[in-house]
C-alpha cells in the first residue's frame, strides 16, 4: 500500500515537472522566434532547475481601500460572473 503512495506520488511529480519542461520550452519558443536564438540546452536546463529568488510583495490592500472602489462611480470592479 505504502509503495503504491510512493509510486502515485512520483508519477505526479514528473508530470508536473513535464509540464513545467513543456510551458517553460513553449515560452522560450515565443520568446526567440528563431530557433537558433535559443540559449544551448544546459542553460535552458539551469533555468528550469533553479529556485526562483523570494519575492515579497509590498502591495497591501485594505478594507478601507476595497469599499472606496466599490463606491466609487467611475470605476466598475465587480467581477463579470
Amino acid at each position: 500500500m505504502e509503495e503504491q503512495v510512493e509510486e502515485d506520488w512520483m508519477k505526479k511529480e514528473m508530470l508536473c515537472y513535464s509540464l513545467k519542461v513543456s510551458t517553460f520550452y513553449l515560452e522560450m519558443l515565443m520568446y526567440y522566434k528563431d530557433k537558433n536564438e535559443l540559449p544551448p540546452i544546459y542553460e535552458l536546463k539551469k533555468m528550469i532547475d533553479q529556485k526562483g529568488e523570494l519575492l515579497e510583495s509590498k502591495f497591501r490592500l485594505t478594507y478601507g481601500t476595497i469599499f472606496s472602489l466599490l463606491l466609487a462611480k467611475d470605476i466598475n470592479v465587480r467581477t463579470p460572473f
